[in-house]
This record gives structure tokens, C-alpha cells and sequence, in this order.
């Protein structure tokens, strides 16, 4: 498997440290973590801290979206749009290179995550934003496309048991829906005028949640990571550089992966913070002038 050559050898000597407020009991071996570079091409990062591209989208009015890998670390499933369409959800995979499209009928995908049984969750709706919309699930060979509820979910737990969602108007909060949709708790503070939150995640355990915080302050937009249990306690900021956004987890649950602007654009290099720890921090990426996005973690294939 090509992709196994390609495990972050930096990251593979993993700290013991533990912790009473965090704790991951779902670890998996750190394999390989993928970006989207441009908007129009992914790739895998490689040992000397560049991209191995796996996937090029050559045409001019096409981009993609977000990106997941697969519970085997063996494909990747994107979101892609066209100028005027709703996106579409397609799988690569890296051992052949073949792209298969996923049918879901007019409802164009966002937000996709892969499930630890396979199937994939997203949330969509018709041009316009028409019914249906909500989340859905769909098997990874396109079949049972089923809606799950009709709140959009912005994140899923790997078990498929726990999602979040925004307010329904904006993103001044975050909250934990169940399975059936309905809210359980709120992840983030009270409402604030000032901040937004954004690009939440589980941890493989699903006990816990990381999410972007964006603030706007002189027409520039800073961002910062933090970190909160499911049920919207033990939070904790982990960066304070306002350069920070999208975090992912390693798939042991002890890191999180980000993208880190270098001030000339929102997106830039991918990083590495330890969650106990998050002084400890690992440059992944040495791209100049990067603007990678949609970093995703995979599990090292058995």
C-alpha cells in the first residue's frame, strides 16, 4: 500500500503523557495526513514536510470541497462542485487512482465525514437550499441514500451517534444533536456579537469536540482552536496566535492537526499540536506561500 510510506514519521513516536480532563479509548495507529492544496488538487503529506499530489480537478469552473478518509486509510471521499450544480460526493482511490462518483441525486454535499461502519454522512440540499435538506447517510457504494433529520450537520462522531450543528441563522453557536437531530447541549459559550464558531470535530471517541473560534478586528479575521468535552464542559483554548483553523484529530486522539495562516492568506502551512500539551507543536508542511485546507488524518493501513 503506497500510502503506508507516507506515515508522518515525526509524529509516530507518540508522548505517554496523560490526563485526568482528556483522554482518547478509541486510539488508532497515525497514518497519513491529506490537504487540500489550491482548490483544485489534493495531497498526502510526505516526510520532507511537502505534498504528494493524488488527485488533480484540471477543470477551470470546477473546485472541491471537503475531504474524508476512509476508516482503512485506503480512500478518500471529496466533495465537488461545478459552477452552477450542486456538489457532488466522489471517492478516490489512492492505491489505483480511480474516482468513482457516489450518486445522491440533486442533493449537493457538504460537510462529508466517513462513519467507522463505511457509510458516509453529509449535509445537503437541493439549488436554492429546496427540500429535502438536512443531514443524510449513504453507503459507500451509493446506496440506502436515506435522511437522517433535517437539521445540516457540520460534524459527525465516528460512531455515528453524536453530531453538531449551528444556529439556525448563523454560527454565533455550536450544539451537540443526537442521532434522531435533537439538541443535547450547547458546545460553545453564550452567544457573542464578536465570535463565530466554525470546522468542528470529534475526537474518535466522540467525547470530545475541537472547533475554530473567528473574531474579526480591523477587517482581518483571526482564528483560534479550542477544545470542549461533548456535553460543552472542560474547555480549553489551545492556540493563541489568531492564525489557527480547521482542526482534525490524529486518529489515537492525542493530536490535532490544523492549518496555520502565515498573515497573507486565512489558510496556510498544516501544523501539529499535542492536545495535553499544546506547546507542542510540529511543523508538517514547509510550503512557501502554502494555502492548504480540509487537513484530514488517517489511520496507518494494517
Amino acid at each position: 500500500m503506497k500510502t503506508r510510506c507516507f506515515a508522518l514519521a515525526a509524529l509516530v513516536m507518540l508522548s505517554s503523557l496523560s490526563s485526568s480532563a482528556f483522554a482518547s479509548t478509541l486510539p488508532g495507529r497515525n497514518g497519513p495526513v491529506a490537504a487540500i492544496s489550491s482548490s483544485r488538487r489534493i495531497g498526502i503529506v510526505t516526510p520532507a514536510h511537502r505534498l504528494r499530489i493524488v488527485k488533480s480537478i484540471r477543470l477551470r469552473e470546477e473546485f472541491l470541497l471537503d475531504l474524508s478518509f476512509s476508516p482503512d486509510g485506503e480512500s478518500i471521499a471529496y466533495a465537488e462542485a461545478s459552477a452552477g450544480l450542486p456538489s457532488f460526493l466522489t471517492l478516490l482511490d489512492l492505491s489505483t487512482g480511480d474516482v468513482k462518483g457516489v450518486g445522491t441525486h440533486d442533493i449537493g454535499v457538504n460537510n462529508l465525514s466517513y462513519l467507522a461502519n463505511g457509510k458516509i454522512v453529509f449535509s445537503g440540499s437541493r439549488r436554492n437550499n429546496r427540500p429535502p435538506r438536512g443531514t443524510f447517510e449513504v453507503d459507500g457504494n451509493g446506496g440506502h441514500l436515506h435522511r437522517l433529520f433535517g437539521a445540516k450537520e457540520l460534524a459527525a462522531s465516528a460512531d455515528g451517534r453524536w453530531f453538531v450543528s449551528a444556529g439556525a441563522r448563523s454560527y454565533r453557536s455550536l450544539f451537540l444533536l443526537d442521532a434522531h437531530g435533537r439538541r443535547k447541549a450547547r458546545v460553545t459559550p453564550a452567544p457573542n456579537s464578536a465570535y463565530n464558531y466554525r470546522e468542528p470535530t470529534f475526537s474518535p471517541d466522540g467525547r470530545w469536540i475541537a472547533y475554530e473560534r473567528v473574531v474579526e478586528r480591523n477587517g482581518r479575521y483571526r482564528s483560534d482552536i479550542f477544545i470542549v468535552r461533548r456535553d460543552g464542559t472542560h474547555r480549553r483554548r489551545l492556540t493563541h496566535n489568531g492564525a489557527s483553523a480547521q482542526p482534525v484529530f490524529s486518529p489515537d486522539g492525542r493530536w490535532l492537526a490544523f492549518t496555520q495562516s502565515d498573515g497573507r492568506s486565512f489558510f496556510g502551512n498544516l501544523h501539529a499540536l499535542l492536545v495535553q500539551h499544546p506547546s507542542r507543536e510540529k511543523v508538517l508542511t514547509r510550503i512557501p506561500k502554502a494555502s492548504l485546507q480540509h487537513p484530514i488524518w488517517a489511520t496507518e493501513p494494517g
